[in-house]
């Protein structure tokens, strides 16, 4: 499955021996002294599995259909952002391949990531292809395509699915473009899961960057709020979604729930009762209105996105 979504075969055996070491080490790490020595000796057993599973797993992958068989352009191009991303020097292969492909390895690049959601896997490296023969350079990821190139790249020429969502980033030194591939992903997810399309613009979406930045705090947040008014009272939570979604508007938001003015207000005061934010100070709303941003990444509220200028 994973050859077929385009999966670079040495990924998924490195995080099979990366979980393990970490499991081992945090395994140690709890265990009194007596018992470590008795974990000492179960090593060989738990790496040994590892070493098992990661072959049987290399061996499937290469038995794969050979029409999802990545070519060699294709590697060669990952393996050239993944070179970029270390920020090391462009290989003898990779000037190669920029020669041969009109690509120009530089200091800096501009970083993209575009997805049509309707697109098979196959669709999108034949996306990747087509980009390499413009001088982008290009791969797969399975249902998404990203890469690097000198200039902005003119979209519109490609004749790309209507639904399809494209952000590209400014122009980034080698040394940051991992964290801005990184950005551009959650970018495009956001976008692809609030149904937009066409070219995004990544500082749109710096709320929901901060938020992935800072998971733990996120988490808070997203507690602090929709735990608090879910154990309170679930009408909360439905009313907050509704204030939100109308730009804390409260005469939309009373006829969209529907109800009373008055009664809108008697919940507003509970929602600051409960999580102790007051929806009518600037600090109030920007905290409830990131909350509901993790909560609808977390769990899916199922309504469009608020505008920006709430």
């Amino acid at each position: 499955m994973l050859a077929a979504n385009g999966m670079p075969a040495d990924i998924v055996p490195a995080n099979f021996r990366r979980g393990a070491r970490y499991a081992w080490t945090a395994i140690l790490d709890a265990a009194r002294e007596d018992e470590r020595a008795a974990l000492v000796e179960s090593a060989d057993l738990l790496f040994e599995f590892i070493d098992r599973v990661s072959q049987l797993f290399s061996d499937t992958y290469a038995s794969a259909d050979p029409a999802t068989t990545i070519s060699d352009d294709e590697r060669r191009a990952r393996a050239l952002i993944a070179r970029a991303c270390a920020g090391e020097e462009p290989s003898g292969d990779d000037l190669q391949l920029g020669e041969r492909i009109g690509f120009e390895p530089s200091n800096a690049y501009r970083p993209f990531v575009m997805v049509a959601p309707a697109w098979s896997v196959q669709r999108h490296m034949t996306l990747a292809a087509r980009l390499r023969a413009r001088h982008v350079l290009a791969t797969s990821e399975g249902r998404r395509v990203a890469g690097l190139a000198n200039r902005k790249l003119p979209w519109r020429e490609l004749g790309l699915d209507p639904r399809a969502a494209i952000a590209q980033g400014r122009r980034t030194r080698r040394a940051e473009l991992l964290e801005a591939f990184d950005e551009l992903r959650v970018v495009v997810e956001v976008a692809v899961r609030d149904g937009r399309a066409g070219e995004i613009e990544p500082d749109d979406h710096i709320a929901e960057l901060l938020l992935r930045r800072s998971p733990r705090l996120a988490t808070r947040l997203r507690s602090r709020v929709y735990d608090q008014l879910a154990a309170s009272d679930p009408e909360l939570t439905r009313t907050l979604h509704a204030l939100i979604e109308h730009d804390f508007d409260r005469g939309a938001t009373a006829t969209a729930l529907p109800v009373h003015r008055n009664t809108l207000t008697n919940r507003l005061n509970r929602i600051r009762a409960v999580t102790g934010l007051d929806v009518d100070s600037s600090d109030g709303r920007g905290l409830l209105w990131l909350a509901w941003l993790e909560a609808a990444r977390v769990g899916g509220l199922g309504a469009d996105r608020p505008s920006r200028g709430s």
